[in-house]
């Protein structure tokens, strides 16, 4: 007999992938979400907090296409609000800022859940008392291949590493990131020319129907659990967040290969030009690299030096260049500066190579 389940559904607000998991569960209408429990968005994320409102998402939306004009960034932000999703079909919506505090995650028992389920990810680790609630346990979507890259932000250091499949899982949830056992995966291609952004977005639209799938063999199962085996060990350390903060980091190392620079660029794809880098130097300017692509290596040119060839600035990594196709001038906030096309703003800093 398959238990219809009460489900309490967890995700961060404007994540992608956990708005997507919750239409599916909605559209199933095979499963019954009792509640939406969503961290509240800072103050200081003013952007945000325009677009969870109906007023106000209509201005935000305008306001950043006005932004992304300006600058020339992509408009790779993700705007629709999944607790306006919740609130339209009549999910109650619970704002708690952490579930640390035994008197904010007890108020979740009023809903007799028979699963937690993480469709869009948590701050925190789940205590153990919160995932006690629901008989059934608590399981979470991760957007990799699992073992394989734990952690934050794993779009962006698996372009950066150059993987050629990714995909998403489904495991329970147990005391550590990541490392419970494995309830199912579905492998999604990275195509060569993917942005983080474009990558998540090819996710979540395999993980709804892949989460649908466990949970019914979950429903099966009930009222025991599903019984697989513990998840390897081995496979990655828990990654940390891409660290903006650190100039470093940021910096644009000539010494790689021009194929690992331009993944690099990619994987700082953002969805707004206020984060400083990747960045270069030309002559006596700093240029953050918002767009480029690898090319033939330039007949005498040093590597590590930028050059012009057929008007478009280029700089030698190894047995290939690079061309720098879109640059924005460094300074204190980025979005001062438009961003441009190589050719129009790096012309005067750079010389033919000899």
């Amino acid at each position: 007999m398959i238990v219809r389940m009460r489900i309490v559904y967890f995700s961060r607000q404007f994540n992608r992938g956990g708005l997507a998991i919750l239409d599916s569960l909605i559209e199933s209408q095979r499963f019954d979400v009792v509640a939406l429990v969503v961290p509240p968005i800072p103050s200081s994320q003013r952007a945000l907090r325009r677009l969870n409102h109906p007023l106000t998402a209509w201005w935000e939306k305008l306001r950043y296409w006005s932004v992304c004009a300006l600058t020339g960034a992509r408009r790779l932000r993700f705007e629709d609000s999944i607790d306006q999703r919740a609130r339209g079909v009549g999910i109650p919506v619970l704002e708690i800022p952490s579930l640390k505090d035994e008197k904010k995650w007890r108020l979740l028992k009023g809903y007799e859940p028979d699963l937690l389920v993480l469709g869009g990810g948590w701050p925190e680790l789940l205590p153990s008392g919160v995932i006690a609630i629901a008989p059934l346990g608590a399981i979470s979507a991760h957007p990799s291949l699992l073992p394989a890259y734990r952690g934050s932000d794993v779009h962006r250091w698996q372009i950066r590493d150059g993987v050629s499949v990714s995909g998403t899982t489904i495991h329970y949830l147990d005391s550590n990131f990541d490392t419970g056992p494995i309830l199912g995966q579905v492998e999604v291609g990275v195509l060569p020319d993917d942005t983080p952004q474009d990558l998540f977005r090819r996710i979540s639209q395999v993980a709804g129907p892949l989460m649908l799938s466990v949970l019914d063999r979950i429903a099966r199962s009930a009222p025991e659990r599903v019984k697989v085996a513990p998840q390897p060990n081995s496979g990655s350390e828990s990654l940390p967040k891409w660290p903006w903060g650190n100039a470093d980091f940021l910096t644009i190392d000539p010494r790689v290969s021009a194929r690992e620079l331009e993944r690099f660029v990619r994987a700082c794809a953002q969805e707004s030009f206020n984060y400083d880098g990747p960045w270069i130097r030309i002559g006596s300017q700093q240029f953050i690299v918002r767009i480029c692509e690898v090319g033939p290596r330039v007949a005498g040119a040093r590597p590590g030096v930028v050059v012009l060839r057929d008007g478009w600035p280029v700089l030698q990594c190894g047995d290939e260049a690079v061309v720098l196709r879109q640059l924005q001038k460094r300074g204190p906030a980025p979005r001062s500066f438009r961003s441009v096309s190589g050719r129009s703003l790096a012309r005067r800093e750079i010389r033919q190579p000899n």
